[in-house]
């Protein structure tokens, strides 16, 4: 791969490559992860995901992952999670290697996943009960995190009486009621219109700051991943690789609101943008603009 110069929002200490003999302080760690998924269509040899990727996430970040369609965003987050395994390199939280699903670590996708024949507060304490913890208690979580996510209206709605925004918010309650450390989050707000969109991003940004989770959140809208990181993970690819992990410093104390209107996001997204343009991939042309 081209060496691509240090942007200018980049922290050379976290932007160079990772000392695999480091031992690392961080909630989360990748060490050159490599993916390659055998007997894809007709390619030989198999198709190769992920190359070379090293990661740091710290203790109650949020980190913006943002690159184009492809380039292996979806893989390394099922690889955090347990979900696949990786073909080479490793995954630890805190310090333990990661061998499959842990309730130590929630997902929530684009896709919602709702169970239809149960309600919203069925589908949020699913986990919980699965757990074995006693009904009462269910119901109390249940209850807790509906309320969080402002849906204690709708606790007897099921799925097909919801919008979509209303659904990512069940799902995200129901993510949250296991309690988990880290919460991984796969283009959950790409299927919704840019309004609704706007509107779950500051709700997202709101409980972070309410739980201080971990969170890891993929996206290839850039707006989006300047909006709402403390950090930005660039990826290219395929094969994916980081190619630059930039600190993102907007005014508004975490406020998406007002980072939206900062001046330098439109900074931060050109610089990102050209990143990715440089490295030879593309996005979308509405990401450029904020709405995919």
């Amino acid at each position: 791969m081209t060496s691509l110069p240090e942007g200018p929002y980049t922290n050379p200490a976290i932007a160079r490559p990772l000392d695999p003999s480091a031992t690392p302080s961080s909630k989360i760690s990748c060490r050159r992860l490599a993916k390659v998924f055998e007997n894809v269509g007709r390619t030989r040899g198999g198709f190769a995901a992920l190359s070379d990727v090293n990661l740091e996430v710290r203790e109650a970040e949020f980190l913006s992952i943002v690159g184009p369609s492809g380039c292996g965003k979806s893989t390394l987050l099922n690889i955090v999670g347990g979900h696949v395994r990786p073909t080479a390199g490793v995954v630890t939280v805190d310090g333990q290697p990661v061998s499959g699903p842990s309730k130590r670590v929630g997902m929530v996708f684009q896709s919602f996943g709702l169970f239809p024949w149960r309600t919203v507060a069925g589908n949020v304490e699913f986990g919980p009960r699965v757990a074995g913890l006693p009904v009462d208690e269910c119901r109390e979580i249940s209850i807790r995190y509906i309320r969080l996510v402002g849906l204690e209206r709708f606790v007897h709605a099921y799925p097909k009486q919801l919008s979509g925004g209303m659904k990512q918010r069940v799902a995200l309650a129901r993510a949250l009621a296991n309690d988990p450390e880290i919460l991984l989050m796969d283009e959950p707000l790409g299927s919704l219109d840019a309004q609704t969109r706007e509107t779950l991003q500051d709700e997202v940004a709101r409980i972070w700051a309410d739980t201080r989770k971990t969170i890891v959140f993929v996206t290839h809208n850039i707006d989006e991943a300047v909006v709402l990181g403390d950090r930005v993970a660039v990826m290219t690819g395929p094969p994916g690789r980081v190619i630059e992990l930039i600190e993102v410093d907007l005014p508004g104390a975490r406020e998406p609101a007002a980072r939206r209107y900062s001046p330098r996001l439109l900074e931060y997204k050109s610089h990102i943008w050209d990143l990715i343009r440089r490295a030879g991939a593309t996005l979308p042309g509405a990401a450029y603009g904020g709405v995919v």
